[in-house]
């Protein structure tokens, strides 16, 4: 499994197979740095990501849809970048 590059900026061509690879994670370490957070974090919390419009077919091949929430926890190493979440999602 090959890492995508950062897809920001770039045009990227949609696919329609599931593909985990396009999940771009950013560290969190970098920017913690720069505001003088290290170790135990003085906050707490998620970050909250929704997506509104999840489609899909389901088994008898009719179309479904929801909304999904999705959650990183703030003492997480990373956060995925959230073009290549778009993509993941498609790739779905």
């Amino acid at each position: 499994m090959t890492k995508l590059e950062n897809p920001l900026g770039i045009q990227t061509e949609y696919v329609d197979t599931y593909k985990p690879e396009l999940l771009y994670p950013i560290t969190r370490i970098n920017k913690r740095r720069e505001i003088n957070i290290s170790g135990e974090l003085p906050f707490s919390g998620v970050d909250i990501w929704n997506a509104y419009e999840v489609s899909w077919l389901d088994p008898q091949g009719k179309p479904d849809v929801a909304i999904d929430e999705i959650r990183f926890p703030c003492g997480s190493e990373c956060v995925i970048e959230s073009k290549s979440l778009k993509l993941y999602l498609y790739s779905l």
